[in-house]
């Protein structure tokens, strides 16, 4: 899903690309909203990957999506918000469960919009945060969150899984990346200056 004109000559036999009119300058909102489109719309049929744009699936997740789970997030270290909405899973086992999910996702998203807290500290949160914010009002678990932990959302099941491996970033000083370390991790996630690792991380992919 993108909007009406990045990439005009995108086509790929193997790519469905839906184009909406969504306003570029609130990338997070839209992403929420186009996301709620998805699940509610008669193309979610199959386990999905929600992924930021700079993260990269290199080795096979079908584990994820077991029966157990009808979403399941990524988690790193303690603060305001451990779960990171940069990558995230949705079965196809309970369509409903995961669309109930997400009209309450961006419900709560909508509410941040008019909150004084949250616009003294974040800003206009359809430009930055409000995602992250809203994701974890709906699925952080008390405490610390651990790949022990399984939570519902009205009737939605929700797993978690460690950002080291399902959504794994590194430190900015970093240069390379050794095939040993990548052999570990399924999903990478290139945030920010850690960008210029990708031809790099291509490399490592084609030998």
């Amino acid at each position: 899903m993108t909007d009406t004109d990045t990439m005009p000559g995108l086509e790929h036999p193997r790519v469905s690309v839906i184009r909406l009119p969504l306003e570029r300058e609130f990338p997070m909102y839209e992403r929420v909203q186009a996301m709620w489109a998805y699940v509610h719309s008669a193309l979610y049929q199959k386990p999905t990957v929600f992924l930021d744009s700079d993260a990269f699936i290199i080795k096979d997740i079908s584990w994820v999506f077991h029966e157990n789970m009808d979403l399941a997030v990524t988690y790193r270290g303690g603060g305001l918000m451990p779960i990171n909405e940069g990558v995230f899973f949705a079965n196809a086992t309970d369509i409903e469960a995961v669309a109930r999910f997400f009209d309450h996702y961006l419900l709560i998203y909508r509410r941040l919009l008019s909150d004084p807290v949250v616009e003294k500290i974040y800003g206009d949160v359809r430009r930055w945060r409000g995602g992250q914010l809203s994701l974890n009002a709906i699925s952080c678990p008390l405490g610390l969150p651990t790949s022990l932990d399984t939570a519902f959302f009205l009737n939605a099941q929700i797993a978690y899984h460690p950002c080291s491996e399902l959504n794994f970033s590194f430190d900015y000083d970093l240069k390379e990346l050794s095939t040993a370390e990548l052999a570990s991790k399924s999903v990478i996630h290139l945030k920010g200056g850690r960008k210029i690792l990708l031809e790099h991380l291509i490399k490592i992919q084609n030998s």
